[in-house]
C-alpha cells in the first residue's frame, strides 16, 4: 500500500470508469481473506508453510485451517503468532491484523509495546512470550 486511504478515495471519486480505477490500483486493496494474504506472503518471502506453522506455536490442525481459509476469524493472538513466525515487519503485521479484522497494535498499551518491540527485534513467538511473561503481561498463547 503506497497511497493513503484519502488519496485512494479522491482517485475513485474523480474516476469515471471503475474497471480502470480497479486495474490501476490493485496494490492498494485489502485482500478478500486472511488466507489469501498469508499465501501471498508465504510466496513473496519464500517461506515454508509447515515451518511457519511449527514456529507459530499454534496447534497444527488449527493453523492449517487458518491458512486454508477454513477458520475465518482467528484471534488477534493467533494472527500475531503467525506474524512473528513469518518474521513480518511492523507494517506487514499491522496489515495482517487489519485483514484479519482484529485490533491494531497500539503503542500506548504496554502489552502491545512489548509485541511491537518483539516484531522490530525479530523475536520468535517463544522469545516474545518470554518477554511478555517477564514483564507481567498475558502471553500470546
Amino acid at each position: 500500500m503506497k497511497k493513503s486511504t484519502d488519496e485512494i478515495m479522491n482517485i475513485l471519486n474523480k474516476n469515471k470508469n471503475i474497471e480502470d480505477f480497479l486495474s490501476k490500483n490493485t496494490d492498494e486493496f485489502i485482500y478478500d481473506g486472511l488466507d489469501e494474504y498469508l499465501a501471498k506472503l508465504i510466496k513473496e518471502k519464500n517461506l515454508d508453510k509447515s515451518t511457519v506453522i511449527k514456529d507459530s506455536c499454534i496447534d497444527t490442525v488449527y493453523a492449517y485451517q487458518i491458512f486454508s481459509g477454513q477458520r475465518k476469524n482467528p484471534s488477534r493472538n493467533k494472527i500475531l503468532q503467525i506474524a512473528l513466525a513469518m518474521g513480518l515487519d511492523l507494517d506487514e503485521t499491522r496489515r495482517l491484523l487489519k485483514i484479519g479484522c482484529v485490533g491494531d497494535l497500539y503503542v500506548r498499551i504496554t502489552r502491545d509495546s512489548i509485541i511491537i518491540h518483539s516484531i522490530n527485534s525479530g523475536l520468535s513467538v517463544m522469545e516474545c512470550n518470554e518477554l511478555l511473561y517477564e514483564l507481567g503481561e498475558d502471553l500470546l498463547q
